[in-house]
C-alpha cells in the first residue's frame, strides 16, 4: 500500500499550537492547500474525546482523500476504521500491532537511527519517520539530532519510504528532499501559522515543483 500512497506533507496535529482557533479548521486549511498525509497527535486528553475528534478529522481527510493516521493510539485506530497508526520505539511491538490492525492498513514506525532502521527493515512497515533532523521545539527530548549526514545514512539502508521530521522548514525543505526523502513532517509551522493554507501551498511548491 505504501507505494500508492504519496507522503509529501505529512502534518502532525498539535491542538497546543493552535491557539484560539479550532484543530479541524487549521486540519481543513492545510488540507486546501495541499497536504498529502494528516496524522492525529494527542497526548493529554482522555479517550472519548481523541475519539471524537478523530472521527470528526477522519470525515474531513475522506473529502480531500488524504489518509488519517492515528498516532500511538491502537484502540482509537480501530475505533474509528482510521487509515493507519505510527508508533514509536517504545510502542507495542510492530508484528502485534500488524495482527490487530489489519494486513491492508498503514503503519508507521519513528526511527531514531540507522541501526533501528536496520533492524526494522524487515518487518511490516510502511514507511519510516526519521526524527529528529534539526532542533525543534515541538518535542523536548535529549534525542541527538540526525543533521543531514545522519539522514542521509538512514535513507540509504532503508527499504521503506523516509520521512524527516524535526525542524523543517520552507528553507530547508528543498535539501532533505534532495537526499531522497519520501517527505516532509510539519508541525509547528502550520499549527501555529496565521494562514496554514498558504503556508502548506509554499511547502508545496518546494515539494512538488513540476507538480506532480
Amino acid at each position: 500500500m505504501a507505494n500508492k500512497l504519496d507522503f509529501s506533507l505529512y502534518v502532525v496535529t498539535d491542538s497546543r499550537l493552535v491557539g484560539e482557533k479550532s484543530l479541524e479548521s487549521v486540519i481543513q486549511l492545510a488540507l486546501k492547500g495541499g497536504a498529502t498525509m494528516i496524522q492525529y497527535r494527542e497526548k493529554n486528553k482522555e479517550a472519548n474525546e481523541i475519539y471524537a475528534k478523530a472521527l470528526v478529522l477522519k470525515n474531513m481527510c475522506n473529502k480531500f482523500g488524504v489518509p488519517l493516521i492515528i498516532n500511538d493510539r491502537l484502540d482509537i485506530a480501530m475505533a474509528i476504521d482510521a487509515d493507519g497508526i505510527h508508533i514509536g520505539q517504545k510502542d507495542l511491538p510492530i508484528a502485534e500491532v500488524r495482527k490487530l490492525f489489519g494486513p491492508h492498513k498503514i503503519i508507521g514506525f519513528t526511527v531514531e537511527n540507522e541501526a533501528q532502521v536496520v533492524l526494522s527493515n524487515g518487518q511490516e512497515v510502511d514507511y519510516y519517520i526519521a526524527a529528529p533532523v534539526f532542533r525543534t521545539n515541538t518535542k523536548l527530548d535529549d534525542r541527538g539530532l540526525l543533521g543531514i549526514e545522519g539522514l542521509k545514512s538512514m535513507i540509504k539502508v532503508s527499504k521503506k519510504p523516509v520521512i524527516a521530521a524535526g525542524g523543517i522548514s520552507l528553507k530547508n525543505a528543498a535539501d532533505v528532499m534532495d537526499l531522497g526523502s519520501a517527505g516532509i513532517v510539519v508541525v509547528n509551522q502550520i499549527m501555529s501559522g496565521e494562514d496554514p493554507k498558504l503556508i502548506s501551498e509554499k511547502f508545496i511548491k518546494i515539494l512538488k515543483p513540476k507538480g506532480i
